[in-house]
């Protein structure tokens, strides 16, 4: 398997749910942004001095404006309240059965057998990892490296069969909820994602990248995706390997000389797509060597 369970698991047997809050950051930034902003729109108009008007000006016009600032400000301030208020019921959970996003509105929740994919997204190539083992070691090779700097600016979105939830960096659950699903759904997805190939459908992942009993369409960036599996595919026997690397999802093809590369996070499921294209090429598993068992489906 890609991904088996890392020394510290997200979520031990018999643990109750662990509650994530918003950060911090959000709510000052509204308080000594925001706030002070619409209260000078409020006031602006009427604190001009009479001879900045002009002498034309008349005082139709300048009641006029003095309201519609008002306005404008009572509205700001309204919206930094409900914003605000947003912010502090915003909580994710996560527990055995699956994640769950909870805000104002109600409730979103993907059970772990439900997840279909998983996207996500770093602008910076700095993550630190609390989980640690070999799932931490997986999400920071797909956002682009290991360290003890600060967070990267992370975006996950989990569709699940009935719905979707997005998370990001403010969200202080949101690492551990990509950790928690590369546990719980890696063995699940390689095994399905194997035998629906190998039953003779063709998986798209994303826009560009095609899973067929053909073989692998992975085309590189700025190179247009074949439409049909037999359009571009790579036989498997020449898929040598599939890796993540400082953020891109690589492919190794025998008889090319230039790898091919991909952002990790235009594609979907990335952490399981390296094991899924092993399989199917019949590559060795590098840790279990030859004859290695395949992957199959553990967490519920």
């Amino acid at each position: 398997m890609p991904f088996p369970a890392a020394s510290a698991a997200p979520l031990p047997p018999g643990q109750p749910p662990r509650t994530f809050r918003r950060a911090l950051g959000p709510r000052v930034q509204l308080v000594l942004l925001h706030t002070p902003v619409a209260a000078g729109l409020a006031v602006v108009g009427p604190a001009l001095p009479p001879e900045s008007w002009g002498a034309g000006t008349s005082l139709g016009f300048v009641m006029a404006l003095s309201v519609t600032l008002a306005a404008a400000a009572a509205w700001w301030l309204i919206w930094i309240v409900r914003r605000f208020r947003a912010e502090l019921a915003r909580v994710v959970v996560i527990d055995q059965a699956g994640v769950e996003l909870r805000t104002r509105r109600g409730a979103s929740r993907i059970d772990w057998g439900e997840v279909q994919e998983v996207w996500f997204s770093a602008k910076k190539t700095s993550l630190h990892l609390h989980g640690g083992g070999l799932a931490g070691l997986a999400i920071g090779l797909a956002v682009g490296g290991l360290t003890e700097a600060a967070p990267p600016e992370l975006k996950l979105r989990v569709v699940g069969r009935g719905g979707q939830l997005e998370l990001d960096d403010d969200d202080l659950g949101t690492v551990a909820a990509l950790e928690a699903l590369v546990e719980r759904t890696s063995a699940r997805l390689t095994a399905e994602f194997v035998r629906r190939v190998r039953a003779g459908e063709s998986l798209r992942f994303g826009s560009s990248v095609v899973l067929s009993s053909a073989g692998l369409v992975f085309p590189s960036v700025g190179v247009r995706a074949a439409l049909t599996e037999a359009d571009g595919a790579v036989p498997w026997p020449r898929v040598q390997r599939l890796r993540l690397q400082a953020g891109e999802l690589v492919a190794t093809i025998a008889g090319e000389r230039r790898e091919r590369s991909r952002a990790a996070k235009d594609v979907p499921n990335v952490f399981v797509l390296p094991e899924v294209v092993r399989v199917l090429s019949g590559r060795p598993n590098e840790e279990e060597g030859p004859g290695g068992a395949e992957p199959a489906a553990t967490h519920p």
